[in-house]
């Protein structure tokens, strides 16, 4: 079978929130949580990877025996005491136990814990699945800065715990500043080392920490400060970062309600990554300059200062939230530039949806938790998105922005679930929602929808009758459809609602029907038809089908790296193209060069500029990477990529999943220079008649 697989690194276009970078959480008890409060003090040693902590802390005791604090395997030298006194204490397998007195279980107490521990996680080599962003590092300090997640254990983390951080102290070299969560207290020299202060008071539980040698800009927006902490290389680009992050405040705040921190920092990482955290985000420096990571994925990550990392997510229902920040920010900020944008921003989630969730392996949004690979992502985002499009467009602007508020001011930092977010909906709207959330987000699926018996029978005058059925397969969905009337005379939309498996419609149309469409703006969430699926490169991300890698074998190194760039994990190595296109009709098929069969090529689209005849660049030193369907099976693809032997061949290789809506596209220099996705149309959701010849004939 196909090669071992490597760890290797993806410039992350889209960011996680909180709850898909942490580890996670531990479930609260029905019982208060016990109050802590921190005192952390630490200090970083690149040169030896190495952490050196003291956290004093303040327990207000519940009544349990002992106290129980998650840390990083890794510690060693540990000493722990208790009111000033050493206690004994036992540590294994990440869980630090220090058991109570009588005395002490119900009483407030002081408890100090000193340690020490290495971090050092190999930071890998080139791209890995962008689906997957938390794969790999978890906790890492190098001389060029410090990497620590959240539940990787860098500071004792209390279990069932509400905490307090009204001082963390972090050393590092001179020149290094350290960010976490928080109110920032000052960056300051000491010596030969940098000494960074934070105030955590208001966060959510479980920190990331980040050190970098940076320069530091802020701005005031009203009481909360922006902020980039930027090397030296990447400084110009801090007045337009700042302004955007201003930008994104303000309508954030007008939208919702106050933003929830003191700060909102973008932050550059050493290595590429794309986290989002409470009141900052960490992005590799070589994504900065990137005009997407400002212009759109900037706004998802701070809409998760609101949703996410201001309203949490409890666990026990699903996370909600990544499909409510794309809804808010994404799709928001494409509907605000035209709503053509906004109709290929829903087009673009249905077609993540149908080509990256094969039926067996769909679940229904209440078991999302984070994003892992291509499907999680589909339902977790895509799906959700839809859904809260579907709702806005059910219950109206001002009910849905004002539910959004109204949960914002009532779930600020406490856990929040689907059921919590329906009972907020309905509150607004006076009525109950228990009809859309029940099958929307708590089974799996999505409707497949046909027009079927369609006809047109003149009436009366010179006007026309349009009836027919609008039938689902499967388990039948509650679901609004428009369906759009082309006449002689213009367009008419007609609003049908779906309430089992057949809905029969009819209405009258002045003008002669010419063609009748289903769902043509892509409103509503459906499983799309495959005529309206186009080969992408998506296709073959999602699909489950084994590959084939045909090429020289030179380049079989670039194979492994779109293996895992795409997340193939299942395939085979050619060095000779197969003769017989029939014979792969199983196997999805990526040529490394253009193979001189045209038998291969045969279904490119006709119209475009691409040919067995054509050439697959169009330039020196461009590189094509083209999707088309496969000539022999119609759920396979055939892939190209054009030139293996490209100095800028392997960068193209790893940037292929952000572009996975696309069927071609052309790299100049490892930039994207071109790209294009193949028109499609809808059999199964279109009819058109014959215009009549003078006379007004039924059909």
């Amino acid at each position: 079978m196909f090669f071992a697989m490597r760890k290797i690194l993806v410039l992350l276009c889209s960011a996680l929130g909180i709850a898909g970078a942490a580890a996670p959480e531990v479930a609260l008890s029905a019982a208060r949580p016990m109050e802590v409060e921190h005192r952390l003090e630490l200090e970083l040693h690149p040169a030896q990877h190495l952490l050196v902590g003291r956290d004093e802390l303040r327990v207000t005791g519940d009544g349990r025996a002992q106290l129980v604090f998650s840390l990083s395997e890794r510690a060693r030298d540990l000493a722990v005491e208790v009111n000033g006194r050493p206690r004994s204490f036992t540590f294994r397998a990440s869980s630090l136990e220090v058991p109570l007195t009588p005395e002490e279980r119900d009483a407030a107490i002081d408890v100090r814990i000193v340690y020490q521990a290495v971090f050092d996680d190999p930071a890998p080599l080139g791209p890995f699945p962008a689906d997957n962003p938390g794969f790999g590092v978890s906790a890492l300090i190098t001389e060029e800065g410090a990497f620590l997640l959240p539940g990787a254990g860098w500071y004792p983390d209390l279990i069932n715990a509400r905490d307090r951080f009204p001082r963390i102290r972090i050393q590092a070299p001179r020149g290094m500043l350290a960010v976490t969560s928080g109110r920032p207290l000052g960056h300051e020299a000491e010596g030969e080392r940098s000494v960074s202060r934070w105030q955590a008071e208001g966060v959510p539980r479980g920190l990331a920490l980040a050190a970098g040698r940076w320069r530091l800009r802020t701005k005031a927006v009203g009481e909360v400060s922006a902020a980039v902490y930027f090397t030296e290389a990447n400084l110009d680009l801090a007045p337009a970062y700042l302004e955007a992050v201003e930008s994104f405040l303000r309508l954030y705040a007008e939208l919702f309600g106050p933003y929830p921190f003191a700060q909102f920092a973008v932050v550059e990482n050493f290595f590429p990554t794309g986290y989002g955290f409470p009141s900052f985000t960490l992005l590799g420096g070589s994504i900065l300059r990137l005009p997407f990571i400002r212009e759109r994925s900037l706004a998802h990550e701070i809409a998760h200062c609101w949703w996410g990392n201001g309203v949490l997510v409890d666990p026990e229902q699903g996370n909600w939230s990544e499909g409510l920040t794309t809804y808010v920010a994404d799709y928001l900020l494409a509907a605000r530039r035209s709503e053509e944008e906004a109709r290929e921003a829903r087009l673009q989630s249905l077609r993540n949806f149908a080509t990256l969730v094969p039926r067996e392996k769909d679940f229904p949004l209440a078991r999302f938790t984070h994003r892992h690979d291509p499907v999680s992502r589909a339902v977790g985002y895509d799906k959700a998105m839809m859904v809260f499009h579907m709702l806005h467009r059910q219950l109206g602007e001002e009910v849905f922005w004002g539910a959004l508020r109204d949960l914002f001011a009532a779930r600020r930092f406490q856990p929040t679930g689907w059921d919590h977010i329906r009972e907020a909906f309905e509150r607004r709207a006076g009525v109950g929602l228990a009809g859309f959330f029940d099958p929307w987000v708590g089974r799996r699926g999505a409707p497949e929808i046909e027009l079927q018996g369609v006809e047109r029978t003149p009436t009366a005058g010179e006007g026309w009758k349009v009836s027919g059925r609008l039938v689902q397969s499967g388990v039948p969905f509650p679901v609004d459809l428009e369906l759009v009337l082309y006449t002689a005379s213009g367009a008419s939309t007609h609003r049908v609602a779906l309430r089992g498996r057949e809905t029969e419609f009819a209405f009258d149309a002045s003008g002669e029907p010419l063609e009748l469409r289903l769902d043509p703006e892509y409103h509503a969430l459906r499983r799309l038809s495959p005529e309206e699926i186009p080969s992408t490169v998506n296709s073959l991300r999602g699909s489950p089908a084994a590959t084939l890698f045909c090429g020289p074998p030179e380049s079989q190194d670039l194979a492994r790296t779109l293996a895992e760039a795409l997340g193939l994990r299942d395939g085979r190595f050619l060095p000779l193209p197969p003769a017989d296109p029939a014979a792969w009709r199983d196997w999805n098929v990526i040529f490394l060069g253009i193979p001189a069969d045209g038998r291969w090529l045969a279904r490119i689209p006709e119209g475009g500029e691409f040919s067995a005849q054509a050439p697959f660049a169009a330039g020196p030193g461009e590189l094509l990477f083209l999707v088309s369907a496969h000539p022999a099976a119609e759920d396979r693809v055939v892939a190209f990529f054009s030139d293996p032997a490209s100095p800028w061949a392997y960068r193209a290789a790893a940037l292929l999943p952000h572009y996975g809506r696309y069927s071609r596209l052309v790299f100049q220099e490892g930039r994207v220079r071109e790209r294009r996705t193949w028109e499609t149309a809808n059999a199964k959701g279109t009819h058109r008649w014959t215009p009549s010849a003078g006379g007004r004939s039924a059909s």
